[in-house]
């Protein structure tokens, strides 16, 4: 359970709330409850978009990509997170790789 994301636990129909938030818990037996979001709206809310180099890649090839963190109800680039955080995900759904990008004025790159 701990190399599952908090995606992968929600409803496949799940649509976050205005704002894109939702305050939720997740109970031991991996039950969510949506709670009360009223206190998220000071939050900034951002987007994360991945630009690969190409569409298709072959076994061994590194596959690079540029990473854009945009302010989610301005769509400009964000200047409030650092950091970005991106996995790469085998079709079976396993973790294969973790890479943690130094992101200045919404923009990082990287390769896997």
């Amino acid at each position: 359970m701990s190399n599952e994301r908090m995606a992968d636990m929600l409803p496949f129909d799940f649509q976050p709330d205005h704002w894109g938030l939702a305050a939720i818990q997740v109970k031991p037996e991996g039950h969510i409850l949506f709670t009360d979001t009223s206190k998220n709206k000071d939050i900034p809310f951002e987007k994360a978009y991945l630009h690969m180099d190409r569409t298709h890649y072959q076994a061994g090839e590194n596959i690079w990509f540029k990473a854009y963190l945009t302010d989610a109800v301005s769509q400009k680039l964000s200047v409030n997170s650092n950091n970005l955080y991106v996995e790469l995900i085998s079709p079976d759904l396993k973790i294969i790789d973790r890479k943690t990008l130094r992101m200045e004025t919404g923009l990082g790159n990287g390769d896997f």
